[in-house]
């Protein structure tokens, strides 16, 4: 049986959401994402900015693919907590190879 050269859905979701993230980073500036990413573990503001982030752009589009809307509150906490994971090792820790990793390779593992 051969495999279907379709990409899964998963796949199409994780990349949709993270070339998201990317292109609001690279929009603010890497450097200011980077800064409000720092404040918001010590500042009640930046905190604020990053909870607006979570509840007006990507709990969105989390549940439009959630295929249980009870459950898409969890599975975009799960999501964030990667992509503040990832940026966290990659702009603010600077950790290689999370900080030499082609963007292609973040949003499809193994591409490089």
């Amino acid at each position: 049986m051969t495999e279907s050269a379709a990409p899964r859905r998963s796949d199409t979701t994780r990349g949709v959401i993270l070339a998201a993230a990317r292109e609001r980073c690279a929009s603010d500036g890497y450097e200011r994402a980077t800064i409000r990413a720092r404040a918001a573990m010590t500042n009640k503001a930046a905190a604020t900015w990053v909870q607006q982030i979570f509840a007006g752009q990507l709990a969105p589009q989390v549940a439009a693919v959630c295929p249980d809307p009870a459950q898409a509150g969890t599975r975009t906490t799960l999501v964030a907590a990667q992509l503040f994971g990832f940026g966290l090792c990659r702009y603010v820790l600077r950790l290689p190879p999370a900080l030499h990793m082609p963007p292609n390779e973040v949003i499809t593992p193994g591409s490089a």
